[in-house]
């Protein structure tokens, strides 16, 4: 059975000039996010294998050669960690709808985007009392949509883009938990992530691969990329620095 413990008071969506935070939107977590808000999950939610057939359907779609961005979206300029989107190359990232505001994130291998999709379905569906909550802590699920991408078809994950609507966004990425693979990873997989901002997980349960922050002053923006995540520690990852 879940066990899911919420804050009193959940922080209002913000959309106000240089005071913005959110999250971008994954399985992970994704929110709008205030520094003082403060809650622990621990839940569970049985999601069953995809069908032979969706898997079939999804990697079919997954081939092809050099890309750029369809006509009605642009990339994720907000975007602060993960697969960015490269014009020219093989390199897939999210995408940004330009009229609904909404994030396209790569459905990714037959077998990982087939659960990730099954995901949010049982999500949206379940009258599962103790799963439930944890609709409040999800970027709202859109569907999929396929795109033409150059010579290839993608599958994408349709999510709501937070950040929507605010004028200078101040985002953040984070990795929730002290193991971030699943139980059906790979042993390379397991090792990896193992291996990744190891001073932050062990200690502190959680961990920061990217940032930006707004400066008014000189109307530009700071990022920080996954470098510099992976030298916060239990001392500075609290001041990010």
């Amino acid at each position: 059975m879940s066990n899911l413990k919420l804050p009193s008071q959940l922080p209002p969506y913000q959309k106000q000039r240089h005071k913005s935070y959110a999250g971008l939107g994954g399985v992970n977590a994704s929110a709008a996010t205030s520094p003082t808000s403060n809650f622990s999950t621990s839940f569970q939610l049985v999601v069953t294998a995809p069908t032979s057939s969706a898997i079939a359907n999804l990697s079919a779609m997954n081939n092809g050669a050099n890309q750029k961005i369809p006509d009605g979206f642009t990339s994720m300029d907000h975007q602060v960690a993960g697969h960015t989107f490269h014009v020219g190359t093989d390199e897939i990232g999210m995408l940004k709808s330009n009229d609904d505001g909404s994030v396209l994130k790569p459905a990714g291998s037959p077998m990982c985007a087939a659960r990730e999709i099954k995901f949010y379905e049982q999500l949206l569906t379940t009258t599962d009392k103790d799963i439930l909550p944890l609709r409040d802590f999800t970027a709202e699920y859109r569907g999929t949509q396929t795109l033409n991408v150059g010579t290839k078809t993608v599958n994408f994950i349709k999510l709501r883009d937070l950040t929507h609507g605010m004028l200078e966004p101040c985002v953040i990425d984070i990795k929730i938990g002290r193991r971030t693979w699943d139980p059906l990873a790979t042993e390379q997989k397991r090792e990896a992530e193992e291996s990744k901002y190891q001073m932050c997980k062990n200690t502190v349960g959680f961990c920061i691969p990217g940032f930006q922050t707004f400066h008014i002053a000189s109307g530009t923006y700071k990022k920080f990329g996954k470098e510099y995540g992976k030298k916060l520690n239990q001392n500075t990852v609290k001041d990010g620095k």
